[in-house]
């Protein structure tokens, strides 16, 4: 091989590894430009459709944000944040669970930003003709309630304690949506769950709990961290979050 050959294939070389760094360093550069940020938000399953158009709405507002939802049992997901899982933010279906993460992870307050109100679920059109909390006594009836620990099982057991009712439930379940889905897919004849969980559905139907008996349901929220899950707090307590909660048939204090 002569000289000058061998020194084409040298420069041929140098040439190849200066192009294939400015490519990779190139590469590197959209990855920076591009990257979001993650903000993980756990929120109590009956909070779905809010927690849906709020992310849609934040993200539409802060495209270099992409923010989870990770939807369960409220006690589930604060034992979930006090094993160490990541979350920006934790909204609950009582205060009972909010507290234990506040007191595990040294916190401040939160803030009740929606109400919510009992019902029975029963199947489209309410073909057994129940009528109130007596009807849950019936040997007859297969009832669905939510495990006693989870909020919407604890509230349940509120009012039925207030109505003198004792319902012997089939099946403990471990979010307020089991229920629902129970009496939708008919494994169950009725159920206890929140009025924003059936309103709007074709698949099963409810009956309206007298004053008297009714449990005032509070969500509460926080921002885990602060800085990731501050602006997520704002807009869900913002009016954009209100009207959202409101027309999914929340109450807003």
């Amino acid at each position: 091989m002569t000289a000058d050959v061998l020194r084409c294939r040298v420069a041929a070389t140098l040439r190849f590894g200066m192009c294939c760094a400015l490519i990779l360093a190139g590469a590197s550069g959209c990855s920076r430009l591009g990257a979001t940020e993650r903000v993980n938000v756990f929120a109590a399953a009956s909070l779905d459709p809010v927690m849906d158009e709020i992310e849609q709405e934040y993200e539409a507002a802060n495209p270099d944000v992409d923010v989870v939802v990770n939807l369960a049992g409220s006690s589930i997901l604060a034992a979930q944040i006090l094993a160490g899982a990541d979350a920006a933010v934790f909204a609950s279906a009582n205060i009972t669970q909010m507290n234990l993460v506040r007191d595990g992870l040294g916190l401040g307050p939160a803030t009740v930003f929606a109400t919510n109100a009992l019902v029975i679920v029963v199947a489209s059109e309410n073909p057994l003709g129940l009528t109130g909390l007596d009807d849950l006594a019936r040997p007859d009836l297969v009832v669905a309630l939510a495990a006693p620990e989870v909020p919407a099982g604890a509230y349940a057991a509120e009012m039925l304690r207030r109505a003198g009712v004792t319902a012997a439930a089939s099946t403990l379940e471990l979010d307020v949506r089991a229920v629902v889905t129970r009496v939708a897919l008919g494994e169950a004849d009725a159920g206890v769950a929140y009025l924003t969980d059936v309103i709007g559905r074709a698949d099963v139907g409810y009956v309206s709990v007298a004053d008297d008996y009714q449990v005032l349901v509070e969500y509460p929220v926080i921002a885990i961290d602060e800085e990731a899950g501050g602006p997520v707090v704002e807009m869900l307590t913002s009016a954009a979050g209100r009207r959202a909660l409101s027309d999914a048939g929340f109450g807003v204090p």
